[in-house]
């Protein structure tokens, strides 16, 4: 029988700005995983979709994905939209989508 994985997404305007978050409980990762995700001299990576990401919010917003994880418990990748950043910005649920 096949596992599955549970994942939420999270959006909420909070003290700073607006908090994106995405978590999974999946197998999760290393603390070395994690760190090559994010560093786009990596030779063992096999995508820049991280990376990318990051290096674009943190030239935008002057900080980056935090990603927290552990083996066996999961991934939670999170980022914060500073306020100065988000105005006019309509996070109503039928806009978001």
């Amino acid at each position: 029988m096949p596992s599955s994985t549970a994942f939420s997404a999270k959006l909420k305007a909070g003290e700073g700005g607006i908090h994106v978050e995405v978590a999974d409980d999946g197998k999760g990762m290393e603390p070395d995983k994690v760190k090559q995700l994010l560093n786009p001299t990596a030779k063992s990576r096999r995508g820049i979709g991280l990376s990318n990401t990051n290096r674009r919010l943190t030239q935008l917003y002057g900080q980056g994905l935090s990603i927290r994880s552990k083996p066996n418990e999961g991934t939670t990748v999170s980022f914060v939209i500073p306020d100065n950043m988000n105005k006019g910005l309509d996070l109503s649920p039928g806009a978001i989508l």
